[in-house]
Parts: C-alpha cells; structure tokens; sequence
C-alpha cells in the first residue's frame, strides 16, 4: 500500500529456517535484499494478507522491535546514513 523510491541499498540479512509446508520440512536459506526507501504515497494500512500488521516507528523505536543483530545492524547503518540522532515516526521522518 506504500509507494517508495529506493534511495541506496543497505546489505543482505542471510537466515535458514525448516519449512514445515511440505510433507517432508525442508531446510530453506533465504537472502533478504535490504534497502532505504524513501516514502513517496500511500497508506500502511492497504497492506496484502502476507503482512500480519504495517505501521512507520522511529529509527530507535525499530532497533528497539528488531529481534536480531544483522536486522538491527541494517538499521544502524540506514541510520547513520540519514545522519539522524533520534528520529521521529511518520512518513517523512
């Protein structure tokens, strides 16, 4: 439901997990392709059934939500390359 342009790219956060959708779980790696994105329309409401819950947060309320140290390390990056001490929640901050 947001449209974005991609600013820079940010890194890859790798991961493996077992998928239990088949009969016989597989092991599945996954690379997740990260990038700053700058809001251009839309709302994070009109979200697909993919997405449980969309919403924009501050840099440090999000490094505070993120559960692992290469999500968090991503973050502190697109962080340091806005320049922004302690960010504000919204689409333009």
């Amino acid at each position: 439901g947001v449209d974005a342009e991609i600013v820079t790219p940010l890194g890859d956060v790798r991961y493996t997990y077992v998928s239990t959708y088949e009969a016989d779980p597989a092991r599945v790696s996954k690379v997740v392709h990260m990038f700053l994105l700058r809001y251009l329309r839309g709302d994070t409401a009109d979200h697909d059934d993919e997405v449980t819950e969309a919403r924009f947060v501050s840099i440090d309320e999000a490094l505070r939500m993120l559960a692992f140290k290469d999500e968090r390390n991503i973050m502190k990056k697109a962080r340091d390359l806005l320049g922004v001490v302690a960010a504000e929640g919204g689409p333009n901050g």
